[in-house]
């Protein structure tokens, strides 16, 4: 197709961030899915509690120079259990995709610094988005030394391992976002295909029996992972899926967030208020005309915020 892209830059998009959110917002259904024997004894009732930002800021020390180069935990989660009371898990999820030398080395440095930290062994997760090299072996760190043995031995998840037809079937919406995942990494820029797969993952979407705010937050988590970028294909997916019997429900759940995010962008008419949730649609992966449209602002002031949003980022 011969349409504008969206967004030539595919570095920009934020996987960290959309990663982090997905598994905030679907904590019990990544433990039902990776860690079934902790979903068991979890306290689904509760909310898990995020520990990032209180662990970042007791261990980053100026003074040190590796803490202060270390690339702290991804994600940490206080879990409840069932029992009750001040029992609880502390859930660690590293999520890695290329580069990142030696991660089960990082992974073992993450429960010292955990423990020493909380005084409580941590549950352990890695989400592999991309291959590791051959002389790694995913899930475990073992150091072998006059007479010194340690094995450390963490919950693994390789996303392109996971079988296509087993996360289309499961009931699990966690699932069906580690497959629109998996096919945004193999697909990355195969535009037509792209389409094709969000058409799908949005059909499948209506048909399940989930809770509206449940199919409206994978959609929005899906249709940013997959990330199509041509202009034309996306209007053509919005055509699409308004048009199919039954489906336009889902469409109904996009213009929703959508339209939150118009209303904040307008609030009062300030123009910080509208750079904030450029930034957050930015992130997102938005159209730059969907953006203007939301927010007000001109391609040219979306561009500004972009370039700045990209000059912040390490290494920039």
């Amino acid at each position: 197709m011969g349409g504008q892209a969206i967004q030539t830059d595919q570095e920009r998009f934020d996987y960290d961030g959309f990663w982090k959110a997905l598994v905030r917002r679907f904590w019990r259904e990544l433990l039902k899915s990776a860690i079934p024997e902790l979903y068991i004894d979890a306290n689904l009732e509760q909310e898990a509690t995020p520990l990032d930002k209180e662990l970042q800021d007791t261990l980053l020390k100026p003074d040190n120079a590796e803490q202060v180069s270390a690339k702290f935990v991804d994600t940490l989660l206080k879990v409840p259990l069932k029992s009750g009371g001040e029992q609880w898990v502390l859930l660690h999820i590293e999520v890695q995709g290329r580069g990142g030398e030696d991660l089960s080395r990082r992974m073992m440095r993450y429960y010292c610094l955990l423990f020493a930290h909380y005084d409580k062994d941590p549950v352990a997760l890695s989400i592999l988005t991309a291959p590791r090299p051959k002389l790694e072996t995913p899930g475990v760190y073992d150091f072998l030394q006059y007479g010194t043995h340690l094995r450390y031995s963490y919950n693994c998840l390789e996303l392109l391992k996971l079988d296509d037809k087993t996360l289309l079937s499961s009931d699990n919406p966690f699932d069906l976002a580690l497959y629109a995942a998996k096919k945004a990494l193999t697909r990355s820029n195969e535009e037509q295909q792209k389409l094709t797969y969000l058409l799908k993952l949005t059909r499948l979407l209506a048909s399940k029996g989930w809770r509206r705010k449940d199919r409206s937050d994978l959609l929005v988590f899906i249709a940013r992972v997959i990330n199509l970028k041509d202009k034309v294909l996306w209007e053509q997916y919005r055509k699409d899926v308004r048009e199919l019997k039954g489906e336009s429900e889902m469409m109904s759940l996009w213009d929703e967030e959508m339209e939150q995010s118009r209303a904040e962008g307008r609030t009062e008419g300030r123009a910080e208020g509208r750079a904030e949730v450029a930034r957050r649609m930015l992130a997102a992966q938005l159209p730059p005309a969907q953006i203007s449209e939301f927010t007000g602002l001109t391609s040219s002031e979306i561009d500004a915020l972009r370039q700045d949003e990209h000059a912040c980022l390490p290494g920039s």
